[in-house]
């Protein structure tokens, strides 16, 4: 049988539609600091290929032809690509009609903007962009209904920090780049988002915590008696010190970033309990010789004290519905994502959850088969 020749891209009157699928087989550590992640990642894209329609097994060496059309997709947000691996495959279905499957398994580190104002108690949406050089006018990027893309919560490896949340939405977009003389260029974007609930608990036993005992001990500098307020001060000074060099090791764990996260909120905010104290105690040497003094002492640790506990339990009411209502976000989309795992893969969805995401690849591996 003679070889049908491969439709060139300028042949086709309308943009090419590719159906993306991604599979997260393992992701690594998600360095905050460096506002990135490392995973390992199954890229699955699919299109139709009508000039393989009805084609034999011999026939299909013709998919390493350098005319037939490639949808050129590149990784937009990839920072350092470790080794990528490439398969290829045709399957036809009932008709016969092919459809070109290029599979890439990438390893490597992925940039990823994160949003880090609720720190430590954040829930970070990480993503995989996917472009092509081919602009929007020649290819449309679609996510696969058949397929759905997956995530491993077995591979992931930063489980003492983090905590997978098992779902993955799609965002389509376009990115437009200026050129001379104001052209404009459109190249379509697709995304797949996952979300990381972070895990608190090391930043409020080791450093909220700590935190607030120390500004509770500033309460203990008011049994020195007023007329030695140079012993208060001292006292003060210390754990004002103490906190500043907990603010340094708070510094090192978060990118430079132009806001307060919530931690910084809280070290700030017990700081300027602590400067406040170190006044009171200052003014108290101006005030020696009243009567009424040590009167005055005691309102003032009163109030010290109810302005303490008033800090922290405003501050735990914040952080407790700000984190309720993003995790309704989040409850949200693995409802909508299960909804529609059910739809494609029926009750065995379940059995698949359980089931290790592996596959071998070669490189440029063609095969046949059936798909319904």
């Amino acid at each position: 049988m003679e070889k049908k020749r491969a439709e060139s891209p300028t042949d086709c009157s309308k943009a090419r539609e590719v159906y993306l699928r991604v599979v997260f087989l393992k992701i690594g550590e998600i360095d905050t600091v460096q506002e990135s992640y490392q995973a390992d990642v199954i890229v699955q894209a699919k299109w139709r290929e009508m000039s393989l329609d009805h084609s034999t097994f011999k026939d299909l060496d013709v998919i390493t032809s350098p005319n037939l059309w490639k949808p050129k997709l590149q990784i937009q947000n990839i920072m350092k690509d470790g080794k990528s691996r490439i398969s290829t495959e045709v399957e036809f279905n009932e008709k016969r009609e092919a459809f070109i499957i290029e599979s890439r398994r990438i390893h490597g580190i992925f940039s990823e903007h994160l949003e880090l104002y609720n720190f430590p108690f954040d829930i970070q949406d990480l993503s995989l962009l996917i472009t092509s050089e081919l602009r929007d006018t020649e290819i449309i990027l679609l996510e696969d209904e058949r397929q759905l893309s997956r995530i491993n919560p077995l591979g992931f490896v930063d489980v003492q920090e983090w905590k997978l949340r098992e779902f993955i939405k799609t965002t389509k977009d376009v990115n437009t780049f200026h050129e001379i003389f104001f052209r404009k260029k459109k190249y379509p974007t697709l995304t797949f988002n996952f979300a990381a609930v972070r895990r608190p608990g090391f930043f409020i036993w080791n450093i909220m915590f700590i935190m607030a005992l120390i500004t509770s001990l500033s309460l203990t500098t008011f049994a020195v008696n007023t007329s030695l307020p140079q012993h208060r001060l001292q006292m003060t000074f210390t754990l004002l010190l103490t906190a500043v060099a907990f603010k340094f090791v708070v510094a090192q764990s978060l990118p430079k970033i132009p806001y307060l996260t919530y931690l910084d909120i809280h070290i700030l905010g017990c700081m300027i309990m602590l400067y406040l104290v170190c006044v009171w105690h200052g003014i108290v040497t101006l005030m020696g010789s009243l009567t009424i003094l040590p009167t005055l002492d005691i309102v003032a640790v009163v109030v010290f004290g109810l302005i303490f506990i008033s800090f922290h339990v405003i501050f735990g009411i914040i952080v407790y519905f700000t984190t309720r209502a993003r995790m309704k976000e989040i409850y949200y989309a693995e409802r909508v994502y299960k909804e529609k795992a059910l739809s494609v893969y029926g009750e065995s969805y379940t059995k698949l959850k359980r089931k290790p995401l592996r596959r071998n690849f070669r490189n440029s591996r063609v095969t046949s088969s059936i798909i319904p």
